[in-house]
């Protein structure tokens, strides 16, 4: 966390490419009508997160707009700790955007990882609330609509990606565990999404 947020604290360069909550927002209304042409998620989840979507795009200003230095995959496989010093690996995709955007894919990352029986869920949460404590924030909601946005956009493209790839029994019953726990986090930011609607997005 400590490391992102001095990474993102130097100047921006000048980038040959960005990203946008304004995109990530386009990016998620074509994510949703894959699900559903699919029949990914349900019609009713995936309707409330695309009026939520709707309404962002109508009001952008509402939007944080603020670029900074993104990694673009910063995810735990790209991090190596070692006697207390962190290095990042893989600046290949490197861009400017959102600071949230990076948040949001190692946070997506980790709850990932959840499903996966080798590791405790005391242990991710854990490394949740260091990474989050060194980031400077108290909550994952801390970032307001912009950051839930960039979490949907993760989680559905975890959805689609896994539809995929159903190989096996062993396989079929991971995407299952996964799709679970994914539609399920849907349901639960769902409602944060709504609620910073009504309050203003952030």
């Amino acid at each position: 966390g400590e490391w992102l947020r001095e990474f993102q604290s130097l100047a921006v360069p000048p980038f040959s490419r960005s990203s946008t909550a304004g995109e990530a927002a386009d990016f998620v209304q074509e994510q949703l009508r894959r699900c559903t042409e699919g029949g990914l998620v349900s019609r009713r989840l995936l309707s409330r997160i695309s009026s939520f979507i709707d309404e962002v795009k109508q009001y952008p200003d509402v939007l944080d707009h603020t670029i900074v230095p993104m990694h673009a995959d910063f995810i735990p496989s790209n991090i190596i700790a070692c006697d207390g010093k962190i290095s990042v690996l893989d600046f290949a995709a490197c861009r400017g955007g959102p600071a949230c955007r990076d948040v949001a894919n190692f946070l997506n990352a980790l709850n990932g990882v959840l499903v996966n029986p080798f590791f405790r869920p005391a242990m991710i949460e854990r490394l949740k609330s260091e990474f989050l404590k060194g980031y400077r924030w108290d909550t994952e909601e801390e970032m307001g609509g912009t950051f839930m946005i960039f979490e949907v956009r993760e989680i559905l493209g975890r959805i689609l990606q896994l539809s995929k790839r159903q190989h096996g029994i062993r396989s079929r019953l991971m995407y299952k565990r996964i799709h679970l726990y994914s539609v399920r986090r849907l349901r639960e930011i769902i409602g944060n999404l709504e609620c910073t609607a009504r309050g203003g997005v952030k």
